[in-house]
C-alpha cells in the first residue's frame, strides 16, 4: 500500500524537527522528545491543543531570554558555535538563569527558580478548572515546547507564525490574550494536519488491509496482487457485520483501495 502523498509531507516536516542534527553530530532533539511529539500528532487529541497553548507562553519566554531575536536560544549559530546544542532540562534551566542574571526577566513579568518559570503578565495566564491563573512551566517540560514551536513553523511557514505570535514578541505587555492565540495557531495547525493526513475513515481501512496482510505473512507492496485483493474481499465478507471495516463491499473498492 503505498503512503500518500499528505503522509510524506508530514512525514518530512516532522523528520526536519525530530532529526536534525546539531554540532558534533548530536541529536538536537532527544529521542524521547520526538517520541512525544509524534505521538501528540498521531493522537491529535485535546493534549495537542494544551501543548500548542503552552508553546505560545514558551515563545514568550523565549522573547525575554534571547531579547529581539528570540529564536536565537534554540539554535546553534554556525558562525559563532553558541546557542543550543540539544533540547534539555539542563540547557534551558542554564540560559534562564544566565538571563535573569543579565537582566533580561523583567520581575514583573517573569519568575524563576531553581524548578522553572511562571509567566506574570494577565495576558500569559492559562484557564485551569475555567480560572486564569499564572502560566508556569518546569525546565523539564521545555524541550517538547521548543520541538513543537520548530515544528509548527516547518508546517506553517516561519512567516506565517510569527505574525499569529506577533503579540507576544513584543516588549511592552501583550494586549491579546496568549489563550486566544493558541485557539488560533491550533485551528490553522489542525487545518493543514487534515489537509495532508488522511481521514480516520481511510485510516481504519489502512488498518484493515495491514492486518490481513501481516496475517498472510507478507506485508510489502509485492505481496499485494490479483489473489491477495480477492482473499482480503472474501475474508471481508466473512466476517459479522459488526466487524467489518467500510468500503469493502464491492470488490472493486477493495481493490482501488489495495493498489
Amino acid at each position: 500500500m503505498p503512503v500518500s502523498d499528505g503522509n510524506r509531507v508530514v512525514a518530512e516536516v516532522l523528520a526536519t524537527t525530530v532529526e536534525r542534527m546539531a554540532a558534533a553530530g548530536v541529536s538536537w532533539c532527544p529521542a524521547a522528545t520526538g517520541e512525544k511529539l509524534v505521538e501528540l500528532i498521531a493522537r491529535r487529541d485535546l493534549d495537542l491543543s494544551q501543548a500548542l497553548q503552552r508553546m505560545v507562553r514558551f515563545v514568550r519566554l523565549l522573547h525575554f531570554v534571547g531579547g529581539p531575536g528570540h529564536r536565537t536560544p534554540l539554535y546553534v549559530n554556525q558562525l559563532t558555535g553558541s546557542g543550543c546544542p540539544q533540547l534539555s532540562t539542563r540547557y534551558f534551566a542554564g540560559v534562564i538563569e544566565k538571563a535573569g542574571a543579565a537582566g533580561r526577566l523583567p520581575p514583573d513579568a517573569v519568575r524563576y527558580d531553581a524548578n522553572g518559570v511562571t509567566l506574570l503578565e494577565p495576558a500569559m495566564a492559562s484557564l485551569l478548572r475555567r480560572e486564569l491563573v499564572p502560566f508556569s512551566i518546569g525546565y523539564s517540560g521545555m524541550p517538547l515546547l521548543a520541538a513543537m514551536y520548530d515544528l509548527v513553523q516547518n508546517a506553517l511557514g516561519f512567516v506565517a507564525v510569527e505574525a499569529r505570535l506577533a503579540p507576544v514578541l513584543k516588549k511592552n505587555q501583550p494586549t491579546t490574550d496568549a489563550v486566544d492565540i493558541g485557539r488560533t495557531l491550533t485551528r490553522e495547525f489542525e487545518k493543514w494536519l487534515t489537509d495532508h493526513l488522511d481521514t480516520s475513515y481511510h485510516l481504519r481501512q489502512a488498518r484493515a488491509m495491514q492486518a490481513f496482510l501481516l496475517a498472510q505473512g507478507d506485508c510489502s507492496e509485492a505481496a499485494v496482487d490479483d489473489a491477495a485483493v480477492l482473499a482480503f474481499w472474501t475474508a471481508q465478507a466473512r466476517l459479522p457485520e459488526s466487524s467489518r471495516v467500510d468500503g469493502f463491499v464491492l470488490y472493486k473498492s477493495a481493490a482501488r483501495a489495495m493498489l
